[in-house]
């Protein structure tokens, strides 16, 4: 048996604001790559995990 727990949303985007969501959607993404490129450092480093060390060091 498979268990969806996300719920998942259309978005109606007027056409003039596609931009924007696309704007967002790259800083989003260019965030989430950076924070994973640093917490994620092994083979030469350890695996950071604490969110409120990731939080000090990223912000």
């Amino acid at each position: 048996m498979e268990v969806i727990r996300t719920v998942k949303v259309k978005l109606d985007i007027p056409d003039e604001r596609c931009d924007d969501l696309h704007q967002t959607k790259d800083q989003f993404l260019h965030c989430a790559n950076t924070t994973a490129e640093w917490a994620w450092r092994h083979p030469n480093d350890y695996c950071v995990t604490s969110k409120q060390k990731a939080e000090k060091a990223l912000y």
